[in-house]
């Protein structure tokens, strides 16, 4: 207890004598650098040590306060996005010990947080330039890529839905800049491509209706194993 309470004692007492003394945003970075580093190194050979905690806290804390005092960023999902990482890590390091209910609902809400906070601009605010929803974009496909590789269903149903109501918002801002003209081509265009590929999809399904059966009931076998 005395060398634990030490050790989870000193990046407290070091940022206090920094922001007493006001150091700087610097001297703060590399203190929280500095003691991430050393409890990743102690909790290196046991992934449920309370040393992870510790250590993903400081990288989360290290992110957070280069965004405010280097980069000077004031949106949310700049806060957000790293306070869900270090939930989603910690909850993957310490899974044995969380059952797969409780698991799946920590998941759910910081997941929609995450998504919720980057989709607020890219879909609510029209002030902000496209590159929000691009943000939104490569934070979905992320999600995908960790629902793929963890085999863990949520990431992988949550990120793709946001995939596409982002796509949807992307192509609703683009047409609602042009001309009325350009608009009312652009509408009539998918209009038809979206009657096109409904019955197309519909003469394909019904010429090849076992294989597509086939495909999706192994989709359902293997979705089914995943968390």
């Amino acid at each position: 207890i005395p060398l634990m309470g030490t050790l989870l004692g000193l990046p407290v007492v070091a940022l206090i004598w920094v922001l007493y003394n006001k150091m700087g945003s610097d001297v703060a970075l590399l203190v929280v650098g500095l003691h991430s580093l050393m409890f990743t190194f102690l909790g290196k050979d046991d992934r449920q040590s309370p040393y992870n905690i510790v250590a993903v806290g400081g990288f989360v804390t290290f992110v957070m306060l280069y965004f405010w005092t280097q980069l000077e960023l004031t949106l949310l999902h700049a806060y957000v996005i790293p306070v869900g990482l270090g939930i989603l890590v910690l909850l993957q390091l310490f899974r044995g010990r969380i059952d797969v209910d409780t698991r799946n609902r920590i998941r759910m809400v910081t997941l929609v947080g995450m998504l919720a906070s980057a989709g607020y601009y890219a879909l609510l605010r029209d002030d902000h330039p496209l590159a929000f929803n691009l943000t939104l974009i490569v934070l979905c496909l992320v999600s995908m890529g960790l629902g793929s590789f963890l085999r863990i269903r949520l990431y992988l149903l949550l990120g793709f839905a946001a995939l596409l109501v982002d796509v949807a918002s992307i192509i609703i801002k683009v047409v609602r800049v042009a001309d009325q003209t350009t608009q009312r081509a652009a509408i009539g265009a998918l209009l038809l491509v979206i009657g096109i590929g409904l019955v197309g999809g519909a003469i394909y399904y019904k010429t090849r209706r076992d294989q597509i059966n086939d495909i999706i009931d192994r989709w359902r076998r293997k979705l089914g194993a995943w968390e």
